[in-house]
């Protein structure tokens, strides 16, 4: 499949998701300022940069703070009553809130913000030119985040049984997959605890030549 295939590169959406507890660091994540502004803000402004026509956030924890936080970014939120449950009931939440139409999707965690827009470019022009359901972005050969979901498995994942994980839904053997070597470190990098932060941050200072707020360059 080559970059002419209709429609495949300009409907490509996202699935952010926001709904954890937040239970290992000392602060909300969504809203934890990373290096100038918001995991939240740095996520929609690489997927914006990258030219995402579709961006959907799942809130669930302090589902209201996340409401107004995509509010002034014109992110649509939808909210997960489910999220107690874990990550996979919000993928679903996420997943079933974009059209249709969506011929692939990235499914991205919030605490993953380090990733660079024009990472999301390089990865998107791989999966159209492969063909393949599912496309892992690696760093070093470590598989990290956001894969890129083929439309194709939308029904396959709404329909799967809870609790489960979306890594069983795409380990099926009918499902085509490939890893992308990114060499950027933030599709591995996630603030999982507040050291985690600070490596975050470090990286970011080091890539941007300052901590501030642009998040769309290139992650060498």
């Amino acid at each position: 499949m080559t970059l002419s295939s209709p429609g495949r590169a300009e409907e490509v959406g996202a699935v952010v998701l926001a709904a954890g507890l937040s239970s290992r660091t000392t602060s909300f994540k969504p809203l934890l300022p990373v290096a100038g502004i918001t995991a939240l803000e740095r996520v929609v402004t690489a997927l914006d940069a990258a030219d995402v026509a579709q961006i959907v956030a799942v809130a669930g924890h302090r589902a209201e703070d996340v409401i107004v936080a995509g509010e002034k970014m014109g992110v649509r939120v939808v909210v997960n009553p489910d999220y107690p449950l874990g990550m996979f009931s919000s993928v679903k939440a996420g997943v079933a809130s974009l059209p249709e139409r969506t011929a692939g999707f990235f499914v991205l965690p919030v605490d993953h913000c380090g990733i660079g827009a024009e990472t999301l470019i390089s990865l998107r022009r791989s999966w159209v030119e492969s063909g393949v359901d599912v496309l892992y972005p690696t760093c070093h050969g470590l598989r990290g985040h956001p894969p890129l979901v083929s439309g194709r498995l939308r029904e396959v994942i709404l329909g799967f049984d809870e609790p489960g994980e979306l890594r069983e839904v795409l380990r099926a053997p009918s499902v085509s997959w490939i890893d992308v070597e990114t060499g950027d470190e933030g599709v591995v990098l996630d603030l999982d605890t507040d050291a985690d932060l600070v490596r975050l941050e470090c990286l970011l200072a080091r890539l941007d030549g300052h901590v501030g707020p642009d998040a769309s360059g290139p992650h060498p």
